[in-house]
């Protein structure tokens, strides 16, 4: 069994990388492993893997311009990993931290594309509150993501609804 210790010391390492050494772990296809790990039953231990993804996708997002598709979707979506996210943020009900944190990730992976409906009615209001947050960095980084899923004309409206 991978521990929590295990997965800080990969998240840490993540996060001292540069854009090459990021690069190098996209490549050795880390994300399936990484999606098994949901099934951990510590919901620490998930925000843990949750951040580790995000990191990836958030370099993933520095490669390319906001207007076309996140460069790690087709990647994902080889093992159905939108629909694993998808499942994760409806079973979590307790922790709202870790609930925001995968609906960003979902999003992210839709970048440009027309979100699901059934993603969008969830995750966009979650975003939209995280645009009006108290901390400025959670308005901006909401705001730079709905701004990537507008580049979408389905998701723009959907984001305009009330």
């Amino acid at each position: 069994a991978i521990s929590i210790s295990f997965i800080n010391t990969f998240l840490l390492f993540a996060n001292l990388c540069d854009n090459k050494e990021l690069q190098l772990l996209v490549s050795k296809k880390l994300y399936p492993h990484l999606f098994r790990l949901f099934s951990h039953i510590s919901n620490k231990f998930i925000f843990r893997v949750i951040n580790a993804i995000f990191t990836l996708l958030m370099y993933g997002t520095k490669t390319t311009t906001s207007a076309s598709p996140h460069p790690h979707f087709v990647v994902i979506q080889e093992f159905e990993g939108t629909d694993q996210l998808y499942k994760l943020f409806k079973k979590i009900e307790a922790d709202k931290l870790l609930k925001v944190k995968v609906g960003i990730c979902l999003c992210l992976f839709f970048r440009a594309q027309e979100v699901p409906k059934k993603l969008s009615v969830k995750i966009f209001p979650i975003l939209k509150a995280l645009s009006q947050d108290l901390e400025k960095s959670n308005q901006v980084f909401a705001m730079n993501v709905l701004n990537a899923l507008a580049k979408n004309q389905v998701n723009k409206e959907e984001i305009e609804k009330g």
